[in-house]
């Protein structure tokens, strides 16, 4: 049995970075520090007033703390942290693979006027670890199935 202290040692650099900023500001919220009107992206607050946090705190913002929170930090945890494992001495290159789909998912969302992008990005997330794992079989909400099948 491992400890939660051990379990969140392993994890790589920005698995916990951004699992610790996605509590935090849930957590801000629940505590009412902070709306969460805070985190979304407003582009006239962007623009105007320069809060530029709100391209990023988008991103890993999962809502309010209830149940729908903690299975969507779950699984953003699970698979951010078996993609990152799977690019080990590659870290730049993971990093720009983030870097170029959030940009992308950014500028639709631009056009879209979606607020929130954390789950566009669980869902990247879990699509890229099934396309780079296609052989495996896995077991997904205790049915047995190839990755490729897992985001559909």
């Amino acid at each position: 049995v491992r400890s939660a202290e051990s379990w969140f040692n392993q994890l790589g650099p920005i698995t916990k970075y951004s699992m610790i900023l996605s509590v935090g500001m849930t957590v801000c919220v629940h505590m009412n520090w902070l709306a969460d009107m805070y985190y979304v992206l407003n582009w006239d607050k962007i623009s105007q007033s320069f809060e530029l946090w709100r391209l990023m705190t988008n991103l890993v913002y999962f809502g309010r703390f209830d149940l729908g929170f903690i299975c969507n930090l779950a699984f953003y945890v699970i698979y951010q942290s078996k993609l990152e494992d799977q690019f080990v001495g590659r870290i730049a290159d993971y990093v720009m693979m983030l870097l170029f789909t959030c940009t992308i998912m950014t500028a639709v969302a631009y056009f879209l006027q979606i607020p929130l992008l954390s789950n566009a990005v669980l869902i990247m997330l879990l699509w890229v670890w099934c396309r780079t794992n296609e052989d495996l079989h896995t077991i997904f909400l205790g049915m047995q199935m190839p990755p490729p099948y897992i985001p559909w």
